[in-house]
């Protein structure tokens, strides 16, 4: 099983932007599930991974290294010194820290590094919303583009095609089968379980109901106010443990530019 970028990364997609994801923190995660975790574009046998009820890493900063968009921490506990994980972060040796929503892995290894953590700590750096703001190598901070509003655009057109509202109310007579869309992009994640995270809105449906906002994912990377037409194949009932769950969602989805007709006037 390939495993790349945080446990963390995908609560977040929910903390930060709950959209279609139903949230429960309380639940306690389904052993069966496959276990998402992040790492820098890292593999790992699934033998290797232990699923563990989310815990608090507290402790001592003894050691801090950063790659692309993490910090790995070593942290002195209560019981001993432990590596964790969590989004780039500035934090100082010595410094007290909390890695909280802690998912471990064990024997990860991390290509970047060319090192092997016989036990590893994913989750988040307490204080520190890393989905609304990761801090750069210069120590500033850059948030994420606002939720574009004008998404009025016309359905798409063909066999397979689809509005944002008709695959969420119909996804059970969809699961599996490949739909198109034609929508704006408003919110974008990238490298998460090997694939980019892509939310949609074309102006159907509501807020209300969480029938407006549709949630894809992809190895192509478009970007937010992007007028695309996304095919793609409809799963229902997506679980990734920790109670983050998704009741629909497109899966393996292309993009192409949507025409310039394509806004509703």
């Amino acid at each position: 099983m390939r495993l790349s970028h945080s446990m963390f990364v995908l609560a977040t997609l929910c903390a930060v932007a709950p959209l279609s994801c139903k949230e429960s923190p309380k639940a306690a995660p389904n052993p069966a599930a496959s276990v998402p975790v992040v790492a820098d574009h890292a593999t790992a046998p699934a033998a290797s991974v232990a699923r563990v009820a989310a815990a608090v890493i507290e402790g001592k900063v003894a050691e801090t290294i950063d790659v692309n968009n993490y910090t790995y921490l070593s942290v002195e506990t209560a019981t001993g010194k432990v590596w964790a994980a969590v989004p780039k972060a500035q934090v100082a040796a010595g410094s007290q820290v909390a890695v909280e929503n802690a998912m471990k892995m064990s024997n990860f290894h991390s290509p970047t590094l060319n090192r092997t953590f016989e036990e590893i700590f994913f989750g988040t750096l307490r204080g520190a919303p890393a989905a609304l703001v990761i801090a750069t190598a210069a120590g500033s901070a850059s948030a994420p583009p606002p939720i574009p509003t004008d998404v009025a655009v016309h359905k798409a057109t063909g066999p397979n095609a689809f509005t944002v509202a008709e695959v969420i109310t119909q996804s059970e007579k969809l699961n599996g089968k490949s739909v198109t869309i034609q929508a704006v992009v408003v919110k974008v994640n990238t490298g998460i379980l090997d694939r980019n995270w892509v939310h949609v809105r074309d102006g159907s449906g509501s807020e209300a109901d969480k029938t407006n906002d549709i949630l894809l994912t992809t190895t192509e990377t478009p970007k937010v106010g992007d007028v695309v037409i996304a095919k793609g194949r409809v799963a229902t009932n997506k679980d990734f443990g920790s109670g983050y769950s998704y009741q629909v969602m497109i899966e393996e989805a292309s993009f192409s530019p949507a025409p310039a007709t394509a806004r509703k006037k």
